[in-house]
């Protein structure tokens, strides 16, 4: 199987598709639309694979396929098309139109951490029974609050008593939860 790979570099002379052999043990990982890494020159690069073709019709020798990068297609067929009609109508190189498309996350390179956001939510734990625990006024205040709205982001508890929060999430009155 041989797969063409449009190359990560926004140069106009370089705007075009590269034809590399997969390795058989990648076989069943490269479709088209997912990002792989590819030997160029002397350098390591990701490309998207826009292409599979048949292995039979080729004599030269090509360069294998080091890895794929995704696991899921990233550019589906719309976002293909879309990035091709816009290299058309504004004369860009067709990797900085796909590349325009995508969010940073898929932009990162191997060895960059993309730094993901969480925000901590508490919500009540459903098998702690309120009747068996003594709660103080401030203990009592923040149960108030989430039985009014289910779930509670940490920033909306800023005026709360850290340490009743903290005294509530260890008796399991509450679970906190990161999303």
């Amino acid at each position: 199987m041989v797969a063409g790979v449009l190359v990560e570099i926004t140069n106009k002379n370089v705007d075009k598709i590269f034809d590399y052999f997969v390795p058989s043990h990648l076989e069943n990982r490269v479709k088209v639309g997912v990002r792989v890494l590819i030997p160029f020159g002397k350098m390591v690069l990701e490309g998207f694979v826009l292409e599979v073709k048949d292995s039979n019709t080729f004599t030269k020798e090509l360069k294998d396929i080091l890895d794929v990068v995704d696991v899921d297609v990233v550019l589906n067929e719309e976002l293909l098309s879309l990035g091709k009609a816009i290299q058309k109508k504004t004369l860009a190189s067709l990797i900085s139109c796909y590349q325009v498309m995508l969010p940073k996350a898929l932009k990162a390179r191997r060895g960059r951490e993309v730094s993901i956001r969480f925000d901590t939510f508490y919500c009540f734990n459903k098998d702690v029974s309120l009747d068996d625990l003594k709660l103080n006024d401030l203990q009592l205040q923040i149960v108030q609050l989430i039985s009014e709205k289910k779930l509670v982001l940490r920033r909306d508890l800023c005026n709360i008593s850290a340490s009743s929060l903290k005294t509530l999430l260890n008796k399991n009155v509450l679970i906190e939860e990161k999303k």
